[in-house]
């Protein structure tokens, strides 16, 4: 059985009770979301963390290989990278519900637009219910791009960290190779 079938499964064993609190846009969303969200991270998640933490390894083990104390400056570079990644992801991580939450509401609102166009056609609610979508649209398209600032905001710190590693290396690297402690080919 797939994850799609057991998800419908499970929506179907729920109490009404749990469909008078939850919209079918905002259902609808969450599990689309949910259900390809899991099936990338089982399809390539895992793998690239394998991948990611070997390639590191024999980089690491290359670089000790060649010259280990060039190689500490890198090293040391690691943990400050781990900080501002743990930094970084508490913030990312709260955009990113927010977003999340807000394409929920989102798909709902116009998932009730779409089933309700006769009712608010004939109680004359285009207007007020255009408004609101609106509204939500817009406080949506903010946050989404607050989440995608402070995302790139984190790569280019983490790219300028690595920079201070590399020219660290090279200054102490030329440095020695200079002095005659380190041969320069």
């Amino acid at each position: 059985m797939d994850l799609t079938n057991e998800v419908f499964d499970h929506l179907q064993g729920l109490t009404y009770s749990f469909y008078d609190k939850y919209s079918v846009g905002w259902l609808m969303a969450r599990t689309t979301s949910d259900t390809s969200r899991v099936g990338e991270i089982i399809s390539w998640g895992l793998t690239d963390a394998v991948w990611a933490f070997f390639k590191l390894l024999f980089i690491f083990i290359f670089m000790f290989t060649i010259n280990p104390s060039l190689s500490l400056i890198m090293v040391v570079a690691v943990p400050v990278i781990l900080i501002i990644s743990i930094l970084f992801r508490k913030i990312i991580v709260k955009y990113f519900w927010r977003v999340r939450k807000l394409n929920s509401r989102v798909t709902s609102s116009l998932n009730e637009g779409i089933s309700g166009a006769k009712t608010s056609k004939v109680l004359v609610l285009e207007k007020k219910n255009m408004g609101e979508f609106k509204q939500l649209t817009t406080k949506y398209k903010k946050t989404a791009m607050e989440s995608v600032l402070y995302t790139t905001l984190y790569y280019q710190v983490i790219a300028y960290m690595c920079a201070i590693g590399i020219g660290c290396m090279c200054y102490f690297g030329g440095m020695s190779a200079l002095n005659g402690i380190l041969d320069g080919g």
